[in-house]
């Protein structure tokens, strides 16, 4: 069958039908390429339902099957010269799908995914010279190429089988919206004089830049207040390189090497890569035990999913995550409804790799901090929880404070990060001495790993700041700070320790074995060391 043909020709009913959905799949390929996958990352990280994006990309792929085979079925109908600049559109086209693609699979490496777009716009352009130089000189040979083109897009219409099922499995399910925050209402008052708990963990503080290198001209006056009657952590190796790992890891008191995100099923985790999948078992974690020992538990933090792995252990719970999409430069949310979803999907998306150098949502990093942090206050005003966990965005980039003027907005970088991070911790010191158990409470101030310069260095919002601050090398020690209740030294264990210190440590206290330094000397001594900071992904 050739493109250029006599008007009289008669037509199929289904001219275009499975050409369209060749096209289809390619356009839709790459956005919905998370959700032909058993691990669902993203999901993962967000309160449940989730259907609104995939719903969005199923009707997407509706969209552009439908106008896909119109626009053919009209070339089959059209006159000659209109059906070859109809077709001519069409191969263009299948060249930016490809290298499209070609783009999205190397999303691991942002330079060479820009690499290929480059060459893929050189080769749209120079596909549009060469079909007007064989319109007027070899119209034989644009048909064959034309038809070419009609049989790889109907080849690829086999995808739709996968494509479909796949989104529409994920789209159209059935979903309890999932409980995000909770308390307990059978809560008690506890009986004066009860010891207390409150670990607060900045997310991505380096102990580097707060302690030893600080960036020029700025102090960190309650963060150095509260290393003044604590005992501090120098050398602290991390128990690994990323949030979703080291929590778990510190919570469990075991190193975890990876977890799974498969939507709706347990929460299961490895200790060693490609090792045999455990069931986290809420009851084996610090506050499976904390419970066991009597004491009251709560937890008010950010990105893990607190509320969903941590039940029947969490006297109050409240968890908050709500970044964008990350395969996407468009505003997809999860909260957003299907139909705002698809509008953000109808303007042309051509990086689709959540490493090519995007800039992280500031404004949703905003609203998790807004969120979060009277949320933390609150849990830390209510006397009857007697542990506190408290999991703050921040200094984690993006940039969400503005320095200068002392305010919150999508602007500064982590420096600015750091300012805001002092300010919060003081916030949040003042509150626990304003609490009636001040006396009783024991305080530790970490962060889950340090600031990964190395990964960030290489996101297109990284600052000449950033950049002079941190000399563009990655110090991979966190923090770990211990105020133990009544503390008014300070003291610096400079030894090497692992971070999993810090479960024995929260062990100690709920079992009222630490009342000094020699304690917390005898528990670091007792934390073995051990190599957790490779990177795994970038």
């Amino acid at each position: 069958m050739t493109v250029e043909r006599s008007p009289k020709q008669s037509v199929s009913p289904t001219s275009g039908f499975f050409e369209g959905a060749g096209f289809a799949t390619l356009y839709v390929l790459p956005i919905a390429n998370a959700f032909f996958k058993p691990w669902h990352v993203n999901a993962y990280h967000h309160a449940y339902p989730v259907g609104s994006i995939p719903r969005a990309i199923f009707f997407l792929t509706l969209l552009v099957w439908a106008l896909a085979s119109l626009a053919i079925s009209v070339a089959d109908r059209a006159s000659a010269r209109k059906s070859a600049l109809i077709w001519s559109a069409l191969t263009v086209a299948l060249v930016w799908l490809l290298g499209r693609i070609v783009a999205g699979i190397l999303n691991a490496h942002p330079v060479a995914a820009a690499r290929v777009l480059v060459a893929t716009h050189i080769t749209m352009a120079t596909t549009v010279v060469a079909l007007l130089v064989l319109r007027i000189m070899r119209p034989a040979l644009l048909g064959q190429i034309f038809n070419a083109a009609r049989a790889f897009s109907t080849v690829s219409a086999f995808g739709m089988l996968i494509l479909l099922p796949k989104l529409g499995l994920q789209a159209f399910q059935k979903e309890a919206a999932e409980q995000t925050a909770f308390t307990n209402p059978s809560l008690a008052m506890p009986a004066p004089g009860q010891p207390r708990i409150v670990w607060i963990l900045l997310d991505e503080l380096s102990y580097n830049v707060v302690f030893q290198h600080r960036p020029p001209g700025l102090t960190f006056p309650n963060l150095e207040r509260f290393a003044q009657h604590s005992t501090s952590f120098s050398n602290l190796q991390p128990a690994g390189y990323y949030t979703e790992l080291v929590i778990p890891s510190l919570i469990l008191g075991q190193p975890v090497a990876d977890v799974e995100h498969i939507y709706g099923r347990p929460f299961r985790y490895r200790t060693v890569d490609r090792g045999p999948w455990y069931p986290y078992d809420p009851q084996r974690t610090i506050f499976g035990e904390a419970r066991r020992l009597g004491w009251t538990t709560g937890i008010a933090g950010w990105f893990n999913p607190y509320c969903r792995i941590l039940p029947g252990v969490l006297d109050r719970c409240f968890w908050r995550d709500s970044d964008a999409y990350p395969m996407f430069q468009g505003p997809l949310y999860y909260e957003r409804s299907t139909f705002r979803n698809l509008l953000a999907l109808l303007r042309p998306q051509e990086r689709m790799d959540p490493f090519a150098a995007l800039p992280v949502d500031r404004v949703t990093r905003i609203h998790d901090y807004l969120k979060i942090l009277p949320q933390a206050e609150n849990l830390l005003r209510d006397p009857r929880i007697r542990f506190v966990m408290l999991h703050l965005p921040i200094p984690h980039p993006p940039g969400i404070y503005d320095r200068s003027r002392q305010s919150l907005g999508p602007t500064g970088n982590y420096i600015d990060n750091l300012v805001l991070a002092d300010r919060t911790v003081g916030e949040l010191m003042r509150v626990i001495q304003s609490t009636p158990g001040a006396s009783e409470t024991s305080v530790i101030v970490s962060s889950d790993h340090s600031w990964r310069v190395n990964y960030w260095k290489t996101i297109s919002d990284w600052t000449s700041e950033e950049q002079q601050v941190s000399g563009g090398r990655f110090d991979p020690r966190p923090v770990l700070m211990v105020q133990l209740a009544g503390q008014d030294a300070s003291r610096t264990i400079e030894q090497p320790t692992n971070a999993m210190v810090v479960h024995r440590i929260l062990q100690g206290l709920l079992r009222n074995q630490i009342h000094s330094d020699d304690d917390l000397d005898r528990i670091a001594g007792s934390a073995p060391l051990q190599n957790t900071t490779a990177e795994r992904r970038p």
